[in-house]
């Protein structure tokens, strides 16, 4: 180095802490068993070691893989549980995640397991192109109904491989193989991008040999609030793997509406209504986040 010239200065990676939190509370009211109050609280603490390198957990309430919500004076129910903790390694086209992972790599489909779910095991994504992705997961899905992060150790019984693609004029797909609960399934589901406000899909997934759900949806964006409608048909012998999944209803034939409208940064209402076997449901709330 010559003298008067100066070392160009490294870069300075700092390990920073992200701790987002929402707290929901609504009202439940089922035409064929009555009212009830319920909260729900979701807090996602994580650490970025440095840009590549990142610890995750998701903190819980409620008591089952695909619920999160508490009835207020049910004396019985999970307080608060450890549901996820897992590392992320992320590379300039795909990540990596092992641990107790999230049963999803983004976003979630309304055929793909729930929000609040886990899996013990690990994850590849891997983006071929802009508009070409690769998923692999393996591990162990059992006991949905014990949200603890490290009660649930048992034998590796779970894998799935996901290709997605954007194809043109807004369309976009999703084809998976699975295999849990001791069963085979094939999933796909097309997206439309109808106009930048409107989003349509069909969705469906085929238990091999026997059954199939289907799940035709729409969505679409007014100003704050977004609106949300969906038809699922789910037939009886389709089995657990129904009702894990984000959407699931009931048995047979559903319809459903939902809205969310944001008041402003941290705070949200929104509404719900179900119709399944005669029945109507309907739950009104609010949400505050963090």
């Amino acid at each position: 180095m010559t003298a008067g010239t100066v070392a160009p200065a490294r870069a300075q990676v700092t390990a920073s802490l992200a701790a987002p939190l929402s707290v929901s509370l609504r009202y439940d009211w089922r035409e064929s068993v009555g009212d009830r109050y319920q909260y729900r609280l979701r807090w996602y603490p994580s650490l970025a070691l440095n840009e590549a390198l990142s610890l995750h957990t998701f903190i819980a309430s409620g008591d089952a893989f695909s619920s999160s919500y508490n009835t207020i004076d049910d004396s019985g129910a999970d307080p608060i549980e450890l549901r996820r903790a897992f590392v992320r390694y992320q590379y300039r086209r795909g990540k990596l995640e092992a641990g107790v992972i999230p049963p999803y790599k983004g976003r979630v489909s309304s055929t793909g397991l729930s929000k609040d779910g886990w899996l013990t095991g690990l994850r590849a994504v891997h983006q071929f192109s802009s508009k070409d992705q690769f998923e692999i997961v393996a591990g162990e899905l059992s006991q949905p109904d014990n949200p603890g992060a490290f009660e649930r150790l048992d034998n590796p019984n779970y894998w799935e491989a996901e290709y997605s693609s954007a194809v043109r004029h807004g369309v976009s797909f999703e084809l998976a193989a699975e295999h849990m609960l001791g069963d085979d399934f094939v999933r796909g589901e097309v997206r439309k991008q109808l106009t930048p406000q409107w989003l349509a899909s069909v969705e469906s997934i085929n238990k091999l040999g026997d059954t199939t759900k289907w799940v035709l949806s729409a969505g679409r964006t007014y100003g704050a609030t977004k609106v949300f409608v969906y038809y699922s048909f789910v037939p009886q012998g389709f089995g657990q793997r129904a009702e894990l999944t984000e959407d699931f209803v009931n048995y047979g034939h559903s319809w459903v509406l939902e809205t969310d409208t944001k008041i402003n940064q941290q705070l949200a209402w929104f509404t719900k209504f179900e119709h399944v076997k005669n029945n109507w449901r309907v739950q009104l709330g609010v949400s505050f986040s963090l």
